[in-house]
């Protein structure tokens, strides 16, 4: 039917207007979650919000492969990431773990990536 599928439409526009305010909203919630955020006053927690990107990955995801360059590290909201040289893992981190975090070391130092980051759990 016509009119079902233009409404379908205005509101497929309309989500998509709305999904950088819904996407920031989800990034505060995630990030008042970790110790690291914690202090941070509600607007300046939100101003920090806009410099994040939320990700839903799936299992298997690759994050980034050992030996690329350095712009990016991802804190982890659910589920877990690997970290592999060559073939073998090295370390696991979880959206529990002490520091849910992982890639501040070489986005910091600049150098290229140490392990390959991978998304094993959802």
């Amino acid at each position: 039917d016509a009119r079902a599928l233009r409404a379908s439409t205005l509101v497929g526009k309309w989500l998509q207007k709305q999904l950088p305010a819904i996407e920031r909203h989800i990034v505060v919630r995630l990030l008042e979650r970790l110790d690291f955020f914690s202090a941070l006053q509600p607007k300046v927690l939100s101003r920090v919000a806009t410099l994040f990107v939320y990700r839903d990955e799936i299992g298997g995801a690759a994050l980034c492969e050992e030996g690329d360059a350095s712009y990016d590290m991802w804190f982890i909201a659910s589920g877990c990431v690997g970290a592999f040289v060559g073939d073998v893992e090295i370390a696991r981190v979880s959206h529990d773990s002490p520091i849910p975090w992982v890639g501040e070391r070489a986005l910091f130092t600049r150098e290229k990536r140490a392990a390959s980051l991978v998304c094993l759990e959802p």
